[in-house]
């Protein structure tokens, strides 16, 4: 299965992908529970909840699933670790196909148990992450990435989870669970090349 073909095209590009998005989470919160059931009394921190819920998701299904039973890692994600750089100039969002009937489950399902603000700050956890990983794996952004001291520190470890430790730095959005379960790896540690500069394949690594 050439799972890439899910991450081409224009309806996969940036503005098209999380428009789609957009329309998605706008449509499950219309059909949630009546509005004043949706209202949280600490919106801010119902978002930063929902925010939180997701890097942890993310990290626990990156680890776990795509890095998990053999069956679902040749499925999902072994082809993207077969690149031979880290930049590839097709890759971009998930195609809305996909994604939008996933998320859009989880978002109907999410808004009938927790606030809407909580479902808003999950979902911004996932557009930080399909950016972040956009701007891993194109051309020209990872060197602008390179100005920023997050950035570059973010990029660096997605740098070494595909071109050194396959089983370190499952985090996209923030190393933050890859330090408290104890799968954090530096990039100095790594003694990867330079932020910024080409990054080619050293080692292939499969679970």
């Amino acid at each position: 299965m050439n799972v890439h073909v899910l991450y081409r095209g224009f309806w996969a590009r940036p503005v098209p992908a999380l428009a789609c998005q957009v329309v998605a989470i706008a449509a499950c919160a219309r059909f949630a529970r009546p509005p004043q059931a949706l209202l949280s009394a600490r919106p801010v921190a119902a978002v930063a909840l929902g925010l939180a819920g997701w890097t942890l998701f993310e990290y626990l299904l990156h680890r776990f699933a795509m890095h998990g039973p053999r069956r679902l890692w040749e499925l999902l994600h072994k082809e993207h670790h077969q690149l031979r750089a880290m930049e590839e100039k097709d890759h971009f969002l998930l195609h809305p196909f996909v994604g939008v009937p996933a998320f859009a489950l989880v978002a109907w399902a999410g808004a009938h148990l927790v606030p809407l603000p909580a479902m808003l700050g999950w979902w911004a956890g996932y557009v930080v992450y399909e950016l972040f990983h956009f701007m891993h794996h194109h051309p020209g952004l990872t060197a602008w990435a390179a100005r920023l001291p997050y950035l570059r520190h973010n990029v660096g470890l997605h740098v070494v989870h595909h071109l050194r430790h396959a089983s370190r730095n499952y985090g996209v959005t923030t190393s933050l669970w890859d330090r408290v379960f104890g799968t954090y790896l530096s990039p100095l540690e790594a003694e990867l090349p330079t932020a910024g500069a080409p990054h080619h394949r050293l080692i292939s690594r499969s679970p």
